[in-house]
């Protein structure tokens, strides 16, 4: 009865749609399609699909540009949810060159993002990160900052998956920032999930599993279920890694379920994996196969290159733990190369390090040297890497704190610069007012000034410089005015 109310009820639903579809038309009929074909494209992918289509038929007839570059968009969504990424990126790239032909500036950042994002889940990180580099660029300059927070997010993930993760974490501040800024719950619960990500990267197993549960917490808030699905996920990894696994597979079990039912195939590939690495660890290498292999088949299924390699290095190193070396071998020349294609560091490490094992094992140690070599020099290379990202850091701050230092030293030198200019200017002040030919009377001995008037001497003098003037008698005037008295003093004994 149930199941039959429920098809009842989904009958009247699109009855009601179409109803209101017959009632609009042009431009105004394919936006209300879009925005129908959005709100199936997870729940009812092939409604969706169907939608998006007559939007795009409809566009396509009125010379709708929008609604093209829209329709092709909403398309290549749906494949993207369905696992099938490189159909997304064609639909994707469509809607890429018409939303530049009119530029729709908006749209043209999603497709960006959205081209990106199935680049990812591919495990392309090298391209993903060009896509999203230029989303962000032009939503910067749109000054889009809802829709940019999404982006910092995807980039915080992109550095995260290939070992950045200061730049990771970075990036998903700045995207929890903006997230909290414009009340964006869902945002701002996936930052705190990929900050707990990085934490556990770095080791930091405390404040991992707090930032996981305070996602957890607002996802639980809302019935984000994708989200709950992946935080599930994240505190399973972090309990494996701390060694508590059988708490590690209660919380992958529990993601699993959700994930299921929401059919989130590429959730359910990592989960699945994750499951048989909990179970390896403890010793039940039939279970960990199983899911190992439930894993690769998933990631074969919708194209997740990077997932596919690190299924095949599981399964090789789980057959070399077996001792079935033929079976590891074989196994693990497939994931060397995907490895290599993508080059993934950390699986081909890995790779050459078991395919060392296996030669070792069969006494072939010429090939187990050189297998070994390529697993040390990968190593050494990874480590050389990190060591110059690390002294590029430090010259990087050397140089900011030396330029600090310059600016400062340069603007006290310019503070001493303008204090002597002042002192020689005052200096050369007073040169200046008792410099050049002064006319003097012969007889009175006063002085003509700039404006003609005749001045004592001392008055000129006084009025252009520092000096000041006391009157008293030189000896020779002393004695023509005053004789007596002055030959009275000097004749006085001593």
């Amino acid at each position: 009865m149930g199941k039959s109310k429920n098809n009842k009820d989904q009958i009247d639903q699109f009855e009601q749609i179409e109803q209101e579809i017959k009632q609009s038309e042009g431009s105004e009929k394919v936006d209300l399609l879009i925005k129908i074909s959005r709100e199936f494209w997870k729940t009812m992918p092939e409604k969706g699909k169907q939608f998006a289509h007559r939007a795009l038929n409809i566009s396509e007839k009125i010379n709708y540009g929008k609604g093209k570059g829209d329709a092709l968009n909403n398309l290549g969504v749906i494949e993207y949810y369905n696992g099938k990424y490189p159909q997304a990126i064609q639909y994707f790239k469509q809607s890429l060159e018409i939303r530049k032909s009119i530029n729709d500036r908006k749209g043209l950042a999603g497709s960006l993002n959205n081209i990106g994002l199935a680049h990812q889940r591919q495990g392309l990180f090298k391209q993903a990160r060009s896509y999203f580099i230029r989303s962000m660029k032009i939503k910067e300059e749109l000054k889009d900052f809802k829709s940019l927070a999404g982006t910092y997010n995807n980039l915080g993930v992109v550095y995260l998956e290939t070992y950045n993760y200061e730049i990771a974490l970075d990036y998903y501040l700045r995207s929890l920032k903006l997230d909290e800024k414009y009340g964006n719950f869902q945002g701002v619960a996936s930052s705190l999930n990929g900050i707990g990500l990085v934490y556990r990267e770095l080791h930091q197993y405390p404040k991992a599993l707090e930032y996981h549960l305070r996602a957890l917490k607002i996802r639980e808030e809302n019935s984000d279920m994708s989200g709950i699905a992946s935080t599930l996920n994240a505190l399973g990894s972090l309990h494996h890694e701390t060694g508590e696994n059988e708490q590690a597979i209660d919380y992958y079990i529990r993601s699993i379920g959700i994930k299921e039912k929401i059919g989130d195939k590429s959730g359910l590939g990592n989960s699945f994996n994750n499951l048989g690495l909990a179970y390896r660890e403890m010793g039940d290498l039939e279970k960990a196969l199983s899911y190992y292999q439930k894993s690769l088949k998933i990631r074969e299924s919708i194209g997740d290159k990077k997932g596919i390699a690190s299924s095949l290095r599981n399964i090789g190193g789980l057959y070399i733990q077996q001792e079935k070396y033929q079976q590891g071998y074989d196994i693990l020349c497939r994931a060397l190369s995907i490895a290599e294609e993508l080059n993934i560091r950390g699986i081909l490490s890995d790779i050459y390090l078991n395919l060392s094992q296996i030669f070792y094992h069969q006494k072939d140690f010429e090939s187990a040297y050189l297998n070994y070599k390529n697993y040390a020099e990968l190593k050494d290379a990874m480590l050389t890497e990190e060591s110059r990202e690390k002294i590029k850091k430090m010259q990087e701050k050397f140089d900011t704190e030396k330029e600090a230092k310059e600016m400062e030293i340069y603007r006290l030198k310019n503070i001493e610069l303008v204090k002597v200019n002042q002192e020689l200017k005052q200096a050369l002040d007073k040169v200046n007012t008792l410099s050049g030919l002064l006319p003097i009377c012969s007889n009175c001995k006063k002085i003509r000034d700039d404006q003609g008037y005749w001045k004592q001497v001392e008055s000129y003098i006084e009025e252009r410089s520092e000096a000041e003037f006391t009157h008293s008698y030189c000896p020779e005037c002393s004695r023509k005015l005053y004789p007596e008295l002055y030959n009275h003093e000097h004749n006085s004994p001593q």
